[in-house]
């Protein structure tokens, strides 16, 4: 009888922690996706009262617009990401005194939750770092490279390998 009672309250005990453990999760999806879209719609805006359609694809036919950023030289730092929310997010990093490595790894925070396929391993960049204190530019090229065994015509005849492989 004793046994059954132990049983029982270990059996409690784990019901208890799976329902917590469900809990906490639902709960981290629930914060997550809350601060997905509001990271959109809170950046769904070109800032002279338009709202943009979101996830809106492009018309392939026509050259694009101009972008709406302005070109020109810039005392703090200038900003290029997959898209304008990140690269928003990046300045606003710089504009709070934040170094340029604070500012990428925001934007590719942003990145890999706005363009997740975009992010991953195999990804490589191109970024350039300008040191006041040198008055010196520096670009770092890390792009991904083909394996050596990759040469010009090895898809020839055979578009297939590209995608499924041998």
């Amino acid at each position: 009888m004793e046994s059954n009672l132990l049983f029982y309250d270990e059996l409690q005990r784990c019901r208890i922690v799976l329902c917590a453990m469900v809990g906490v999760c639902l709960a981290i999806i629930i914060i997550v996706t809350l601060l997905c879209t509001g990271l959109l719609d809170a950046t769904s805006s070109d800032g002279d009262g338009r709202e943009e359609e979101l996830l809106e694809p492009p018309d392939m036919t026509r050259p694009p617009p101009p972008s709406k950023y302005t070109m020109g030289q810039f005392s703090r730092g200038a900003i290029v990401a997959n898209g304008a929310p990140c690269a928003d997010i990046a300045n606003k990093i710089l504009m709070k005194y934040g170094c340029a490595v604070d500012a990428a790894i925001a934007a590719m925070i942003c990145d890999g939750v706005t363009c997740p396929q975009n992010m991953g391993i195999g990804g490589g960049f191109l970024m350039t770092v300008y040191l006041r204190e040198q008055a010196k530019a520096y670009f770092l090229n890390a792009r991904e490279t083909a394996p050596g065994a990759a040469h010009f015509n090895m898809f020839n005849g055979r578009p297939l390998l590209s995608q499924i492989g041998e």
